[in-house]
């Protein structure tokens, strides 16, 4: 019977070497067979169970640490089905609630048809689950695609599915797929989005983070990818990823904050928050520019009537005649509330602030005209057609 622990070998070498020493005394002791055993017990413990002195047992492997003392073996092995390829064995990555494994794709040559293959994954109540999908294209092709998942392992509900990077010829030639949940796994496909007449090879790696029950589930499958077979999904569908116009950040230079990938329309710009009847705006150029930035300023030279742009602004009156500047109802020029407007008399011909249909304005003494050249005013809105009218006004 081979020694099977570190134990057991200690007593039996112990009990052993007591004999041998009794031997050399002349007393009843060792045989040599005896002796000759012990020295098959070491050699045979070392080699079976001693991780450091044991030899990899198959030829043509790579060998990795299947626990913390014990050298295993990993393999390329072949891929069945239509398409060929090869399967990265053993490989994978442990770390605290997550593992890590590549598998290759290499769908082999061919004129009409199309492969795929496909990641499995557990189906049950094994809770939130972080999934993570990278494909990267080898000799003939280049670039990458880079996929993260979200989901609850029992349900499609409240999936989400992003398309993070998609760069190089290799979006073009592979589209990585959103998960179904239709059988008792749940399934990723991968696959061709045209047929080529060449060899190609994709280097498939999976991350996932999930609790420990959904990872041991997945530890017991011996494969993470399908078997190659002819696809017949959309050859249309392409992963296409979040480009740099999509998302603004802020840096700073000697000049202060500044915000890299900025926008191309400015006055569109918005930074905003939700709530729960949809999103509310809490900073808003168009509405806040001449506080933030600065007031735009209008020059007019015949009677005039209020607009949007002109919130938060100077609107020049430069008339040789008597003029008006009319502010406008809400229904149709829609200021913000607390909106503030000033009007400067720039020409000779007086001017004078007109209500218009339902709005009503409030002036001291019922002031409404502007009193010399350069005099000025300022309209504010407090409530929705409902302005003040503040200035150096006559009546």
């Amino acid at each position: 019977m081979p020694i099977s622990s570190l134990n057991e070998l200690v007593t039996t070498l112990t009990t052993r070497f007591a004999k041998a020493k009794r031997w050399v005394n002349g007393s009843l002791g060792i045989t040599k067979e005896e002796l000759l055993q012990s020295m098959i017990d070491v050699a045979t413990f070392s080699t079976a169970y001693g991780a450091p002195l044991r030899s990899n047992s198959t030829v043509n492997v790579i060998p990795f640490l299947g626990t913390s003392t014990q050298l295993n073996d990993s393999k390329l092995s072949h891929f069945g089905g239509l398409g060929g390829g090869v399967r990265l064995d053993g490989a994978w990555q442990l770390s605290a609630n997550g593992i890590t494994k590549h598998e290759l794709f290499q769908p082999t040559a061919h004129a009409s048809n199309r492969y795929e293959t496909t990641i499995a994954l557990p189906k049950g109540s094994y809770g939130a689950v972080t999934l993570e999908v990278k494909v990267v294209a080898l000799g003939q092709s280049s670039g990458i695609i880079r996929k993260v998942y979200t989901f609850d392992a029992s349900t499609a509900t409240g999936a989400s599915n992003t398309v993070q990077t998609a760069q190089g010829d290799i979006a073009t030639k592979i589209f990585v797929g959103d998960p179904d949940w239709s059988g008792s796994n749940i399934i990723v496909p991968l696959y061709e989005r045209s047929a080529v007449n060449t060899a190609k090879i994709y280097v498939v790696e999976v991350s996932i983070s999930a609790n420990t029950t959904f990872l041991a589930q997945l530890l017991t499958q011996t494969t993470l990818l399908s078997a190659v077979a002819t696809t017949t999904r959309n050859a249309a569908s392409q992963n296409v990823g979040l480009t740099s116009g999509t998302q603004m950040s802020i840096t700073s230079d000697a000049n202060g904050l500044r915000l890299i990938n900025d926008v191309s329309t400015p006055n569109a710009f918005q930074l905003y928050g939700t709530n729960s009847a949809g999103t509310r705006g809490w900073y808003d150029q168009v509405a806040l520019k001449s506080v933030v930035l600065k007031a735009n300023r209008n020059r007019q030279t015949t009677s005039y009537t209020l607009a949007l742009a002109d919130a938060w602004g100077i609107v020049e009156q430069d008339v040789a005649t008597a003029n008006t500047v009319t502010i406008p109802p809400n229904s149709s020029v829609a200021f913000e509330i607390d909106t503030a407007c000033t009007v400067i008399q720039l020409g000779a011909g007086q001017v004078t602030i007109v209500a218009g249909a339902g709005v009503t304005l409030r002036t001291a003494d019922g002031k409404l005209k502007l009193r010399v050249q350069y005099s000025s005013c300022t309209m504010i809105q407090r409530a929705i057609n409902d302005w003040y009218v503040i200035g150096d006004t006559t009546s």
